[in-house]
């Protein structure tokens, strides 16, 4: 991986999943300043996830490909909901986030 990111601290790859059908926070992973967190739909999932912050989750990851670019300080800063508990995403960027 750090081959093909040209980046010596190497990247950070987590899944979560959620473990109900209200809005939960996703772990708390400090981004990198000047690096893009993906947020990624999981191919496994019997449907929808709604991304968004503590108040609103209104943006749709629908389908497998289905990515959110997040440019914050950290992961933790939004919040997914699903129909069907243990639905979630993927969280990918470079450097290490830690937990």
């Amino acid at each position: 991986i750090e081959a093909a990111l040209g980046n010596p601290d190497g990247a950070t790859i987590e899944t979560y999943t959620t473990s109900g059908t209200t809005a939960e926070q996703l772990p708390d992973l400090p981004i990198p300043d000047g690096v893009t967190a993906l947020v990624v739909y999981l191919p496994g999932n019997a449907g929808d996830v709604f991304l968004g912050d503590a108040e609103a989750q209104f943006i749709p990851l629908t389908d497998s490909g289905h990515v959110f670019e997040w440019e914050g300080a950290t992961t933790g800063d939004l919040h997914i909901k699903t129909n069907t508990a243990g639905d979630g995403v993927g969280i990918v960027f470079e450097g290490e986030g830690g937990t």
